[in-house]
């Protein structure tokens, strides 16, 4: 880990980027928890549907394409 990393990572807990430090909230660094953190900051205009369906189909299809790389690849072998 280089040393501008390692300070980041003390400071904010995490390892991994990207990650989301707001306010005094604990810093987010899973797509989800971030993307809801913009919809709460932001909610206009929406980035998911407002409607539990097509909510719930959004976030499903976005977890199957931001998933690690490894879980990609049951979308690609499932021929979706």
């Amino acid at each position: 880990m280089r040393v501008a990393n390692a300070e980041t990572a003390a400071w904010s807990g995490q390892n991994s980027a990207p990650f989301v430090a707001w306010q005094d909230e604990k810093p987010l660094n899973r797509w989800l928890d971030i993307l809801l953190l913009a919809e709460r900051l932001a909610p206009e205009p929406a980035m998911l549907p407002a409607d539990p369906r097509q909510r719930a189909l959004a976030v499903g299809l976005s977890h199957e394409m931001l998933a690690e790389p490894r879980h990609r690849l049951k979308l690609v072998a499932a021929d979706v």
